[in-house]
């Protein structure tokens, strides 16, 4: 697993802007949803909101900073939405879930959701949707395509 993460000469500077962009998109996800528990909103309904608003600032950073823009939207950007929902759909679950083990403190449920949710996107963005293997993949026709004849 480790190492995936090695290739190319840019794996340190790499993962530092992932844990920076990780970190602060936890940090809007634990942000908003313990203000939508300040406001008496029900946590398994706004989670899945709190996580679109930070699935759009996530694929805007890590493709055009983490990543350098790299790869193919049209390859990475339908994986990225899979896996955000999926990761919605998750954390909603786990918000809901985790009632019953941490009961009525709400920063136990927050932080547990925003760290699990956060692992598996983490996890996914390294292997499937930015994999180390598909940089530097153009927009664009795909390359098993013949050239267009002149």
């Amino acid at each position: 697993m480790l190492a995936v993460l090695w290739r190319g000469g840019d794996t340190v500077p790499k993962i530092a802007r992932f844990v920076l962009v990780g970190g602060g998109l936890a940090g809007l996800f634990f942000t908003l949803s313990l203000g939508a528990v300040w406001l008496r909103l029900t946590q398994i309904w706004v989670t899945p909101v709190v996580y679109a608003i930070t699935c759009v600032v996530g694929y805007t950073l890590q493709r055009g900073w983490t990543f350098r823009a790299q790869h193919a939207h049209r390859r990475s950007l339908p994986r990225y939405l899979v896996v955000q929902v999926g990761c919605a759909m998750f954390s909603a679950a786990i918000a809901g879930g985790s009632l019953a083990m941490f009961g009525g403190q709400a920063l136990y449920r927050t932080a547990f959701t925003t760290v699990a949710a956060s692992v598996v996107s983490l996890l996914a963005s390294l292997f499937w949707i930015f994999p180390a293997s598909r940089q530097h993949v153009p927009d664009g026709p795909d390359q098993t395509e013949p050239p267009a004849d002149p």
